[in-house]
């Protein structure tokens, strides 16, 4: 492959993976709890992870189920998780980044990785 033709590639990556990044961060209001009103959903719902994940299928992220067949079984896997939400990360599932989301509150997102380690897997 020509370097051009990489270049233009690696280009269309970072276009998708920012614009990606802006989808997420609109849909949970870039983070700011605050602006979040409680209700009755699962956390995940209330903090508009559900703009990138699904339960059972991937959309922009991993499905929440594949996330729990991955980690099930790791004594580590809540802490591990909650880090990688609250400082994002890229490279576990792909090439597409995950925004950091650090102003999410501890028990809200604790509660949210509980939840979706629960998952079944199929």
């Amino acid at each position: 492959m020509r370097a051009g033709a990489s270049r233009r590639i690696d280009l269309a990556v970072a276009a998708t993976v920012l614009i990606a990044i802006a989808v997420c961060v609109a849909a949970c209001d870039g983070g700011r709890a605050e602006n979040v009103v409680q209700t009755s959903a699962m956390p995940y719902q209330q903090y508009g992870c559900s703009s990138c994940h699904a339960a059972d299928r991937k959309l922009v992220g991993p499905a929440f189920r594949d996330i729990a067949a991955r980690y099930r079984g790791r004594a580590d896997a809540e802490v591990l998780l909650v880090a990688k939400v609250r400082n994002g990360g890229a490279g576990v599932w792909g090439q597409m980044a995950m925004p950091p989301h650090p102003t999410l509150p501890d028990g809200a997102l604790h509660e949210m990785i509980r939840t979706i380690l629960a998952q079944p897997v199929s």
